[in-house]
């Protein structure tokens, strides 16, 4: 289960037994929403690799599983999240939603990991490596990855103003 934090930061626990098995300092504000998106597995490679435009970096793990969180900072971020395989299970999300006007994209990052006593990535040890991230316009409300039928995955978020962000990857 992952879970957006008032204070900023995202937890990932074991859906079983209800055990903390990792954190990540993820945004400036209070973080509204985190969700596991199986169906940005490609994304989060394609970003790894710099094909959205950015700088190549350390591509994840296989079992890495992608996460997106959004956060009253206007941030919207994807995540590797690595060593996690088995202890969480992969959820489908996905809505229908009217394309914005102006479509944006998460724009890749370098390798930046947040250490501290519950993310540290290394072995089998569960943690969040930052992939993508970009600014919104307004404050999010709702967040989905959307497959669509090119089979590109975008992330899709709807703000405070009128008009839901259509996100590439």
């Amino acid at each position: 289960m992952a879970f957006a934090l008032g204070d900023g930061s995202v937890e990932i626990w074991e859906a079983e037994t209800g055990t903390p098995i990792a954190a990540v300092d993820a945004h400036r504000a209070a973080c509204s929403q985190a969700l596991f998106a199986p169906l940005a597995q490609a994304a989060m490679l394609q970003a790894a690799r710099g094909e959205a435009g950015g700088a190549a970096h350390e591509l994840p793990s296989a079992a890495a599983l992608p996460l997106v969180s959004a956060g009253d900072d206007r941030q919207v971020r994807l995540w590797a999240v690595e060593g996690a395989v088995g202890h969480c299970v992969d959820v489908h999300h996905g809505m229908s939603a009217k394309r914005s006007k102006s479509s944006a994209a998460l724009e890749p990052r370098g390798s930046s990991l947040e250490n501290d006593d519950l993310d540290d990535v290394g072995g089998d040890e569960p943690g969040f490596r930052e992939m993508a991230s970009t600014e919104l316009r307004e404050k999010p409300n709702c967040v989905a990855a959307v497959t669509e039928s090119s089979g590109r995955t975008v992330i899709c978020v709807a703000t405070t103003g009128a008009l839901i962000d259509v996100l590439a990857i």
